[in-house]
């Protein structure tokens, strides 16, 4: 750990799930990094990690974007931390990192903000696609002529057309407007949508390096991805491979209570 300040401020001050911030107003971070390690050696093509809510699964998937992203330098946010010392540290900024938040999505307008929030990304892109037929496609889409439901995939074709990379999908709390809307008229149109755009970003997709989704539902109730045969799910009953990545062990709980003693 490192820093000065505890981390429960960082909670209050908005910064719970923003790694930069934390790390650059020197907030006391629990080093949770061996999971960029764990997720970067693993095989899996797509994982899907279930926890309950306050778990840090947000503060790691920013943390996953900070360190993968090639569009910013972000060494010394990572030294001095655990994946600093792993094999994983040469992966260190070198790839297009797509990181959604889906935990603000409404009913409503859903598939506007899914577009939209992928249109932000792929505008990065557009005017270093050289392809004739790839400049097509991603002109119709930010035109609004595109099927919203392709996308993401289309991003991840975009990003290789521009930087030669495959890209790194990461999609956070992908379940929140499913359980919001369980029992409302909309929940089935809502579901089919999540269905075919997971369908096109991460089946068969020659243009992704890995994907990542969080959420607290199992996959095996929701059934969105029985399509996909290259997703694998981690959660609390079966997980040995992440178990100490998320929430805080008893060390740690220990190890605070020393730094910041109730007086």
């Amino acid at each position: 750990m490192g820093g000065r300040r505890i981390f429960g401020d960082a909670n209050r001050v908005g910064l719970g799930a923003n790694f930069k911030k934390i790390r650059a107003n020197d907030y006391f971070y629990i080093d949770k990094t061996s999971f960029i390690e764990h997720f970067l050696s693993d095989t899996v093509e797509v994982s899907l990690i279930c926890r309950p809510r306050r778990f840090g699964k947000s503060l790691n998937m920013d943390a996953l974007r900070c360190f993968l992203t090639d569009r910013e330098d972000s060494r010394g946010l990572f030294e001095g931390l655990a994946v600093d010392a792993s094999d994983a540290w040469g992966r260190l900024n070198s790839a297009p990192v797509f990181h959604f938040d889906f935990k603000g999505l409404t009913a409503e307008k859903h598939q506007e903000q899914v577009y939209d929030a992928i249109s932000d990304y792929m505008l990065y892109y557009a005017d270093s696609v050289a392809n004739a037929a790839s400049r097509r496609r991603i002109s119709r889409f930010l035109d609004g002529g595109g099927s919203v439901t392709d996308g993401l995939r289309l991003l991840t074709e975009a990003a290789h057309e521009a930087t030669g990379k495959r890209s790194y999908i990461l999609i956070d709390e992908y379940d929140k407007l499913l359980l919001d809307e369980a029992r409302s008229e909309s929940y089935a149109e809502i579901r089919k949508f999540m269905t075919y755009l997971f369908s096109a970003a991460f089946k068969d997709n020659p243009f992704l390096e890995k994907g990542l989704l969080t959420g607290v539902m199992r996959i095996s109730y929701e059934g969105l991805f029985s399509g996909l045969n290259n997703i694998k799910v981690f959660d609390v009953f079966s997980d040995s491979r992440y178990c100490e990545d998320f929430g805080a062990t008893e060390g740690e709980m220990l190890e605070l209570a020393r730094l910041c003693p109730i007086n």
